[in-house]
Formats: C-alpha cells, sequence, structure tokens
C-alpha cells in the first residue's frame, strides 16, 4: 500500500478525477468515507470470524463467507488475512499483536447472535490501535441493518452477500451515485443512514471458487487432507416455511451449474489431497436432474471422495433413483428436515413436503446406503406434547440413523415471530434478547434460549415442552447409540454418555470417527 497524504485521494486519481489541494477535503472519499488521502495499488483488509457464547470446543472446519469473500477481494489485487477467535490457540493478544503488525485498512466481522460479546470487544481493540474502517455483516446485520450502521464502532454494513459488493466498493471512482449503486452496502452520511438493496448475483457460476490459502488449515485438522471441507452449490431456499429466516437474509434462490460445482471438488481434491466434503447449501436436490448431474460429473471425473448433505435436503426430490446415484457417486450421510409428523402442524407451518414424501426419503436413502440424519423442531404451532411423542415414532419406523431435535426459535423477521406476538405467551423479552442499541451492551441472548422454550400456548405449556423437548432427545441419542455400537453396547454407551467428563471425551472419539 502506498500513502502519500499530500496528493490527492487515490480513488478519485484513479477515476481521472484528479482534484485540487484547496478542493481535497471535499473530496467523496473524505467527505463521506473518511478515508485517508491515498494512491493505492492494494487495500489490506482483514477479515474476523467472531465466536459465540456456545463455543466450548475447537472448530471443525474454515468459515465459506470468508473464503468466498477473500475469493472475490484476491481477484482485484487486494490483500486479505483472516483470524478465527473460534480456535483456542488464536486469542486476544494474537489478535491485538496482528492489528499492529499487518495494520490493516479495512476489519470485517460477521456477525450472528451469540457472537455479539466477542465482536463488539474486538471492534474496540480496532479502534484503540488502528484508524481502520470497521465493516459489519452476516445474518444479524442484515435482519437489524440499521441498529448495527447507528453504533459509532461500525462504519459500513454490509446486508445479504459481500463476496460482490464488497469489491464493487473498493472500486469507488468518488461519485455519491456509484456508492448508492452498491448492492447491500450501508453507511452514513451527516448522521444520516443509507442502505441499498441487497446485491444479488444471478449467474453464480460467475462467483470465484472459495480461498482457502488464508486459513490456517492446520488448526482445523494437523492433517489437513482430512478437513471435511464445505461445499455451496446453490445459494438461498425458494420455499417460504413461516419459521425459517433464510428468505429474509438471502433473497432468491440460485444454483450452481453441476460442471461448476465438480471443478471446484476437483481443485480442492488436488489442492489439499482431501476425500471429504460437505454440501451447506439450505437446499440441497431441489433440482432432481442436476442433483443427478453433479453426481454424473463426480463419477465421469473419477474423483474417488465422500461428501454428506448437512441439511435442508428436499424431501420431494428424495426417490431412490436420486439417492441411489448419489452413492454411487462418494454420498455417505444427508440430512433431512422432518420438523414434525403431524400432518396439520406440517401444513400451518408451510412445511412443502408431506409427511408420506418425508417417509419416502428416509426410506429410499436407507434402501441406497446412505446414513440418515432427521431434524425435528419441538413447539412448533399447533403442537402438543402427545403429537411430539409421534416424532418418536416415526424416527424408529423409518429407522432414522441420526435424529436430532431442537426447542422452535423465533427468528425477527420471520411469519412465526408474528405469530407468537399475537397468539402465544412469549418467555423472553424478544426485543431485549436482540439489543444491539449500544457496543456497551453485548447481546442478552442467553445460551438457554437453544434449549428452553421461548414462548407457550394454552394447550402446550412451557413445562410439557420442556418435556417433551427432554424425552424427545433422551430416545433419539438412545436410538442413535445403539444404531452405532449395537444393541447390547449402545445402552451402557448411553448410560455412560450422561457423566459429562465422559461424555467430552465421546464427543470428541465420535467427531474422529466421523461424528453423528
Amino acid at each position: 500500500l502506498f500513502r502519500s497524504y499530500n496528493t490527492s485521494c487515490g480513488a478519485c486519481f484513479i477515476g481521472n478525477l484528479r482534484i485540487s489541494t484547496e478542493n481535497r477535503n471535499n473530496c467523496f472519499h473524505q467527505k463521506v468515507l473518511k478515508w485517508p488521502n491515498i494512491s493505492f495499488l492494494k487495500m489490506k483488509v482483514l477479515l474476523v470470524q467472531p465466536t459465540d457464547k456456545t463455543s466450548n470446543y475447537s472448530p471443525k472446519r474454515p468459515v465459506l463467507w470468508a473464503a468466498y469473500v477473500s475469493a472475490t477481494l484476491k481477484k482485484e489485487g487486494h490483500d486479505v488475512k483472516f483470524f478465527d477467535c473460534r480456535l483456542k490457540e488464536f486469542n486476544d493478544v494474537e489478535f491485538k499483536e496482528l492489528l499492529k503488525s499487518y495494520n490493516p485498512d479495512f476489519v470485517c466481522f460477521s456477525i450472528v447472535a451469540l457472537t455479539h460479546d466477542c465482536t463488539f470487544r474486538y471492534m474496540k481493540y480496532v479502534r484503540e490501535l488502528l484508524d481502520a474502517k470497521i465493516i459489519a455483516g452476516g445474518p444479524e446485520v442484515t435482519t437489524f441493518p440499521e441498529d448495527f450502521l447507528k453504533l459509532k464502532l461500525i462504519n459500513f454494513i454490509f446486508i445479504g452477500a459481500a463476496d460482490i459488493s464488497f469489491p464493487k466498493f473498493l472500486r469507488l471512482n468518488g461519485k455519491n451515485e456509484e456508492l448508492q449503486g452498491i448492492g447491500g452496502f450501508g453507511y452514513k452520511e451527516n448522521d444520516k443512514i443509507h442502505i441499498n438493496k441487497k446485491a444479488e448475483v444471478y449467474n453464480i457460476d460467475d462467483v470465484p471458487f472459495p480461498d482457502w490459502d488464508i486459513f490456517t488449515l492446520s488448526s482445523y485438522k494437523k492433517n489437513v487432507s482430512r478437513i471435511e471441507f464445505p461445499i455451496q452449490s446453490a445459494r438461498g431456499c425458494p420455499h417460504n416455511c413461516i419459521f425459517c429466516s433464510v428468505p429474509s437474509i438471502v433473497p432468491s434462490y440460485r444454483m450452481r451449474s453441476a460442471n461448476n460445482v465438480v471443478d471446484e471438488l476437483e481443485l480442492i481434491h488436488k489442492k489439499y489431497g482431501t476425500k471429504k466434503f460437505q454440501f451447506q447449501d439450505d437446499n440441497f436436490g431441489m433440482s432432481k436432474q442436476r442433483t443427478l448431474e453433479i453426481c454424473d460429473e463426480i463419477i465421469k471425473s473419477g474423483l474417488k471422495i465422500k461428501w454428506s448433505v448437512a441439511q435442508g435436503f428436499t424431501a420431494q426430490s428424495g426417490s431412490y433413483e436420486v439417492f441411489k446415484k448419489m452413492k454411487e457417486a462418494g454420498c455417505t450421510t444427508v440430512g433431512i428436515g422432518v420438523e414434525s409428523t403431524d400432518p396439520e402442524v406440517l401444513k400451518f407451518v408451510r412445511k412443502p413436503a408431506s409427511l408420506q414424501q418425508l417417509k419416502d426419503a428416509f426410506i429410499n436413502a436407507k434402501k441406497a446406503g446412505i446414513t440418515t440424519k432427521g431434524f425435528f423442531i419441538v413447539g412448533l404451532p399447533g403442537s402438543t406434547y402427545e403429537k411430539e411423542m409421534k416424532n418418536i415414532d416415526f424416527f424408529k419406523e423409518v429407522k432414522i440413523d441420526i435424529p436430532r431435535f431442537g426447542n422452535v426459535m423465533t427468528y425477527p423477521k420471520t411469519e412465526l415471530m408474528d405469530w407468537v406476538k399475537k397468539n402465544a405467551k412469549s418467555l423472553i423479552d424478544f426485543d431485549e434478547a436482540r439489543n444491539v442499541t449500544s457496543e456497551n451492551v453485548a447481546s442478552s441472548v442467553d445460551t438457554d434460549m437453544l434449549i428452553k422454550p421461548v414462548f407457550e400456548t394454552d394447550d402446550f405449556s412451557s413445562e410439557d415442552r420442556m418435556k417433551a423437548f427432554n424425552k424427545c432427545n433422551e430416545e433419539a441419542e438412545k436410538w442413535a447409540l445403539n444404531n452405532l455400537f449395537g444393541k447390547f453396547v449402545g445402552p451402557v454407551a448411553y448410560k455412560f454418555s450422561r457423566v459429562k467428563f465422559i461424555r467430552d471425551i465421546g464427543e470428541k472419539v465420535l467427531d474422529l470417527m466421523g461424528g453423528i
């Protein structure tokens, strides 16, 4: 980075707008962006992944958002580094040292509800040590853009995907209308907040492959080839379930081509030697044809890999033909959202799959030799204790290998949140729980919210909701351990898993085995 504080604004200079010394302070970048007078070839950008309140072990893999943002920035010649607060060897002291040694121009944070504490603490370190600009993004910022942009710590925000908009922001030539044209960009001018409409990348084949070189990969697995690299073959979800926040964060559903997806798999396999991948789409398999094409391309490429679908496989596409082809292409595990086995509840929450389609999907996947995960939500509108108990019968009937249960969460700007406010008794103050009005007030979101009911109804009390949650999880763990260790060792494993330190050791062992 070439600094020249006695010349015109570097960005305007690149835009052929040489500014006289007397007008320099009125330059757009000086007045609005508050950039120093610079002539630059590249910017230095530090991407930060904050840790959340629930983190008690090291992460298994690097994060996609930073890999995508880095790829698009590096493509235009910018310098990028990454700091993962989730890693135990990376602490506050090391972060401060990195700020001093790297001296970035921009420090960027991706924020979710449980990361406020870490995020604000690290932002203050930036303010204390540097004159860098702080950018915030992520699901929480996309949901509450005005609240975050009001904070003094934050200079700019991006809502939605920033991997295309961020490089465009750094290409500014000083014209106000260009700033207004950056999708998803938020800024302050004379205490007035401006937030642009979210950016859309319609042909996501054009997006560069994620940049994994910015990560210290050996921190996730000592043997880098054992990392289960995350893959995103599509963005968003076309469905509109009332409990899901994805539609409000990712405005449309777009798929990559099969060739593009498999090209990325080949590149990572050749570069890092890995043979394991995890698809992290919100809705994998939405297009039966594209799913088959991806599998055919993997087979044709000769790649000897194993891959899983972490979540969101759409049950409507779960034919035996599809699962058989997925198994042939290396798929080992598929996760399917069940939510509830009550037809009326499924209809009310607008789950796109019927109960029969859900049954068929699990049966077909098992028949094809794929391990199945089933995700259930306890306490959806219309549910009762008796209905939740039927979920236990369901996962045993269709022989789901790994059933998982969670209490219903009420995300902001979802129809479920509106329904709860009108038809249920809230057990927390939703507004207070997501307070971002001051960087001195960390998020009051309690980790208990992840395991305790956040609302109750006349026909399903909080006590019965917690009772149902505990019963479902108890039966699910017993079932999964029996599947893993057999009907004789499984019950013993469950009994010992009630002891915390044994459970912690067991979870680490299961992680090494591929996890459940």
